[in-house]
């Protein structure tokens, strides 16, 4: 059971990396929808990428940050925002599945197994782009520019 949560806890580091990676190159928002189950997908053809780069465009990200982009640019931001993700499903199959099989078999002390049930529950709510941060008259910022501590006037709110 040590080597199942060092295990995620290696995990969780490396999340915690690439997420670090994609926030400094403004990869965050590449992903317009979250589908937790047939986003595991990526673009197969030229016309789903086109797609999905159309997508992008449509956002205040794109026409803040990067207007000028081409779609070969597009494809690295969109990669790293992929793998992030990808990080995070595996993260949550590696937690859940011996979760259970520990729990099934009673193998989990019992001082343990609330805790660890809580986490198992909250991790739904670990969705991309669920928070957003806000100004005080609602206009919509780059999570960068509120990070930096530099805009008092900044909020992060729930969507």
């Amino acid at each position: 059971m040590a080597a199942w949560l060092f295990l995620c806890c290696g995990l969780i580091f490396l999340m915690v990396v690439v997420g670090g990676v994609t926030r400094l190159t403004l990869s965050g928002l590449s992903i317009t929808e979250w589908k937790p189950v047939v986003g595991i997908v990526l673009p197969l053809s030229a016309a789903d990428w086109t797609t999905e780069f159309a997508k992008y465009q449509q956002i205040p990200e794109y026409r803040a940050v990067h207007f000028a982009m081409s779609l070969d640019e597009f494809k690295s931001i969109y990669y790293w925002e992929y793998f992030h993700r990808l990080l995070g499903r595996l993260i949550g199959v590696a937690f859940a599945v011996p979760f259970l099989w520990f729990l099934a078999r009673r193998r989990l002390p019992h001082r343990l197994a609330p805790p660890l049930a809580g986490i198992l529950l909250l991790a739904p709510r670990c969705r991309p782009c669920d928070l957003r941060i806000y100004s005080l008259d609602g206009a919509r910022h780059r999570p960068r520019r509120a990070m930096s501590g530099r805009d008092p006037g900044l909020a992060v709110g729930r969507e």
